[in-house]
This record gives C-alpha cells, sequence and structure tokens, in this order.
C-alpha cells in the first residue's frame, strides 16, 4: 500500500475580508453574531499551516471540520475575483509530489479541493498503519458484508 503526503499552505488572513464582507452585505450585528465562527476558521486554517505530532485521526478529524466549515462559507460569503466576492483572499497550496510547484489563487475551490487532497492523503497514512497480516478478511466479510444466506 502507498501513503500520500499531504500538502502544504500558507498563512492568508480568512478573518479581517470575511468579517467586511459581512459589515458591508449584512450588519455590524450579523459580524458580531458570527464573530466566533469566524475565529474558529481562522483557528482551523492556522492549524493547517502548522501541523503539530498529533494523531493521523486528529489531523482527519481538523480537515473533515475545516472542509465542512469552507462548505457553510462558500454558500453565504462568495469567495473570488469578482469585484463584489471577497477578493482579497489568496489561497496557496505547494504540490504533495513536486513540492516546490505552488498553485495561488483567490477561489475557495482551490482550497476545498486542496483540503480534499489531503484528508484522503491522511486516510492513506492511516490505512498503512493497518495490519494487513493479521487481519481476519474472510471473518469480517461474512460478518458484515455477505448477503444473508
Amino acid at each position: 500500500m502507498l501513503a500520500i503526503y499531504e500538502k502544504k499552505t500558507v498563512s492568508v488572513d480568512l478573518y479581517h475580508p470575511l468579517r467586511n464582507y459581512i459589515v458591508f452585505n449584512y450588519s455590524e450585528r450579523e459580524a458580531q453574531n458570527l464573530e466566533d465562527d469566524l475565529q474558529t476558521l481562522k483557528q482551523m486554517h492556522f492549524d493547517l499551516e502548522r501541523p503539530t505530532a498529533d494523531s493521523l485521526y486528529s489531523c482527519r478529524d481538523l480537515l473533515q471540520n475545516y472542509f465542512k466549515a469552507l462548505y457553510a462559507v462558500e454558500s453565504r460569503i462568495p469567495i473570488s475575483v469578482n469585484k463584489d466576492h471577497v477578493n482579497t483572499v489568496n489561497f496557496t497550496w505547494y504540490d504533495a509530489f513536486k513540492t516546490k510547484l505552488k498553485a495561488s489563487q483567490q477561489n475557495i475551490h482551490l482550497e476545498k479541493a486542496s483540503v480534499s487532497f489531503n484528508l484522503r492523503a491522511v486516510q492513506s497514512q492511516i490505512g498503512l498503519m493497518f495490519n494487513f497480516v493479521q487481519w481476519d478478511f474472510a471473518g469480517f466479510w461474512l460478518e458484515h458484508c455477505s448477503c444473508g444466506s
């Protein structure tokens, strides 16, 4: 089995551009109501920038939660080069295989795609930890996968 390593990202200020968009298009009160969510999103991206020695499972959970948060942001706050959108956020990710190559866009789709890639990479690393030699595939199949007989 092959493990894939994650892409790396750089620091990006999500908090201020998103908050400014909310204030401009909704209200200051709405921005205050979303303060905790904006701080959480900011912290999640910060945690992705500086991976720790935590378990692969906690890394997987962070990636899943961040992806869900991006999905929620995308449905309410457009991030793109369009002048009416949040256009000051530039997402940058380095290639996992050729680490000197990078992609940089003012588009939330790059961020979501890269987070999704990293989630699959972490899952491949978790898969490497699984001991297939001692695993009873036939017993597992009979118990969980076979159609009743």
